[in-house]
């Protein structure tokens, strides 16, 4: 079974680390796991790559070359055309299972579904979520109700 995890990036935060062991104990049990990453951050990279966990940083260069230009229509294209094709890699990976946990990854996650044929798991990090009713957090919930299973993972 194939399993792709979905990462903002590989920073060293929590989310992050909790994706690095969880992808660790899945290649030890025998899955094949390939990590994408939405943004650049290596913090996490050797000990992945030390399994043998493939980490895809195509993307994630094509989203910071967006975000640093200086025209904000073209950083919008830019960090557009980045979203999509991380949406298209998801369908072209043919994975059986897709995990994200942060907002980015799990946004997108969501929305490869309505193209893919795969189990979307997302990770909900905060019990604090905003109690707004922006267009952005509707939308934001509304997608998530793609989701097959949300692991919540809180300090409440």
């Amino acid at each position: 079974m194939k399993i792709l995890l979905l990462s903002n990036t590989l920073n060293c935060g929590g989310a992050e680390r909790q994706m690095v062991y969880l992808a660790k104990f899945l290649k030890r049990d025998g899955f094949s796991v390939e990590f994408v990453c939405c943004n650049l951050g290596e913090y996490y990279e050797d000990l992945l790559r030390q399994d043998g966990i493939k980490v895809n940083w195509t993307y994630a260069k094509l989203f910071n070359r967006g975000l640093s230009m200086r025209c904000r229509f073209f950083s919008f294209i830019f960090v557009l055309y980045a979203k999509l094709r991380i949406i298209w890699y998801i369908k072209k990976s043919k994975s059986s299972v897709v995990i994200s946990f942060l907002e980015l990854s799990n946004r997108l996650n969501c929305i490869s579904k309505l193209i893919s044929n795969h189990t979307v798991i997302t990770g909900e990090r905060n019990a604090i979520m905003p109690l707004s009713s922006s267009a952005s957090w509707i939308y934001y919930k509304l997608l998530m109700k793609l989701s097959d299973h949300i692991i919540c993972n809180s300090f409440a």
